[in-house]
């Protein structure tokens, strides 16, 4: 639950700001709604997107399948020596 935690937190302090920012534009108020409704669409949207892609990227590993346009594992590049 920490990652949902963090997002959530992310998404209502992103909100807030835009909220906050809201307020330099005459006649805008701080709307405590927006605040609490954008914040639960982030929980929301973290819940439907996660496991699925979780779902896809530990099937795609287990196949052995490599996403498509992918150029394979990073090749190993030897070191260098410093010149003296």
């Amino acid at each position: 639950m920490g990652l949902l935690t963090r997002t959530t937190a992310a998404g209502a302090l992103v909100s807030l700001a835009v909220e906050l920012l809201q307020t330099a534009v005459p006649g805008q108020v701080v709307d405590v709604d927006s605040v609490l409704l954008n914040t639960a669409g982030v929980a929301l949207a973290h819940l439907l997107v996660v496991p699925a892609c979780r779902t896809r990227l530990r099937r795609r590993g287990e196949t052995g399948r490599t996403a498509p346009g992918s150029q394979g594992a990073t090749p190993k590049i030897s070191r260098v020596p410093i010149a003296p």
